[in-house]
């Protein structure tokens, strides 16, 4: 399982990425620790990628956009921007971040931050117990291995992704036109439409923007002396100032932001 680790303002964080069976339904797992002053709150930007997340708050409080949460469990929606959480002193959390319509093979798509596990173990059983039991186990090798073992529980449960979903999915690589897309394949627009909605509780259109946007940003990190107004043609945005406004939205940041040294 690859890592990577970060620590600065008093925060630990480690993100997983799972391979093997478990990558098919989960892009990441994250461990964050904030062992800081009391006054020291901590903000990270987390990008759009149009997925479902699972936060499990262990300890302390955590916020997604200064909207403040106790312990407990909470499953976001599908990220349509830019979104700020923030780490309040002496606080555990650890996250799930799914790959493209996983939620909804096991529960039904939040349209907001809602709570479960603790407070409403009734709907989401499987959380709560993963809760118990993460909060027993004190070490991040001991917090990843227990996620990774009830997730892969949960998923082997559950019935398979939505076919369509799967086929249309790779479409969506290259800096095509929504129409586009949809004449190259087997479903129809309207259909395409469907499938998305039901899978991932937003539209194409969406996706395919949100997509855009985190190729542009693998790519700008990999040539950090590329021409924004080059970069903006070749990614099919009509101007710079277009990928700018589209940056903003769905990374917190501009593209500059991702080739300063």
């Amino acid at each position: 399982m690859k890592m990577l680790v970060q620590h600065s303002d008093g925060l630990d964080l480690q993100v997983y990425f799972p391979q093997g069976i478990l990558a098919k339904y989960v892009q990441g797992i994250w461990i964050a620790a904030h062992q800081g002053v009391d006054t020291n709150n901590v903000t990270r930007y987390l990008k759009a990628n149009g997925c479902n997340a699972i936060t499990f708050c262990l300890k302390g409080h955590i916020a997604f956009d200064s909207v403040k949460y106790a312990p407990g469990v909470y499953l976001q929606p599908a990220t349509l921007q830019a979104k700020g959480m923030t780490f309040t002193s002496n606080t555990l959390a650890v996250g799930v971040c799914l790959q493209p319509g996983a939620m909804s093979l096991f529960s039904p798509l939040p349209n907001e931050v809602t709570c479960a596990g603790k407070t409403q173990g009734d709907k989401n059983p499987n959380l709560s117990v993963c809760f118990d039991m993460l909060q027993t186990v004190h070490t991040p090798y001991a917090l990843l291995t227990c996620l990774y073992r009830h997730f892969m529980s949960i998923f082997a449960q559950t019935a398979d992704f939505n076919p369509t979903l799967l086929c249309v999915l790779p479409y969506f690589s290259e800096p095509k036109s929504l129409q586009s897309i949809a004449a190259g394949l087997p479903v129809g627009q309207r259909q395409l439409e469907r499938v998305f909605k039901q899978a991932m509780g937003i539209t194409a259109k969406q996706y395919q923007r949100i997509v855009r946007v985190n190729k542009a940003v693998q790519y700008l990190r990999c040539n950090p002396s590329a021409n924004l107004i080059a970069v903006a043609y070749e990614f099919g945005y009509s101007d710079q100032a277009h990928m700018t406004r589209e940056f903003k939205s769905f990374t917190h940041y501009t593209p500059s932001y991702y080739i300063r040294d």
